[in-house]
């Protein structure tokens, strides 16, 4: 004998989702998606302003370097390129030192240490180059 499937009305067998439910656990969601979206495009902003501004700082400290490597006056270096300018010219908000260090051997031959530093705001350490110039 055959027995006729029933189907139950009792709470246990409409246990699922209603499609109400989906869709606001769907816009929980979305908000929860966008919210991190917003937080990693700002860590990223940051980041990218802070590797421009750290390029835009080696670039002005290796301009300073090449044109006093580029310099013929040897004797005048020191006098003419030792200043702190604050703020650099066509790059507000950095500024950039320059110091001479000058060695003389026995012999009568010299070099100078030239050091230049640039430093802003958006870059946390300062930026150093270094480069030695001897004597003609």
């Amino acid at each position: 004998m055959r027995v006729p499937l029933r189907r139950s009305t009792s709470p246990s067998a409409a246990a699922g989702f209603t499609l109400l439910e989906v869709m606001v656990a769907l816009v929980i969601l979305g908000f929860v998606i966008l919210g991190a979206q917003a937080s990693m495009t700002s860590m990223m902003v940051r980041s990218v302003n802070w590797q421009e501004a750290r390029g835009r700082g080696n670039q002005l400290a290796m301009d300073r370097i090449h044109a006093i490597q580029a310099d013929p006056n040897y004797g005048t270096l020191a006098a003419r390129y030792a200043v702190t300018e604050s703020p650099v010219a066509g790059a507000p908000g950095f500024t950039r030192t320059t110091r001479f260090t000058a060695t003389r051997f026995a012999d009568g031959t010299e070099y100078q240490t030239v050091t230049v530093t640039v430093t802003a705001p958006r870059v946390p350490r300062p930026i150093t180059r270094t480069t030695v110039i001897a004597s003609p």
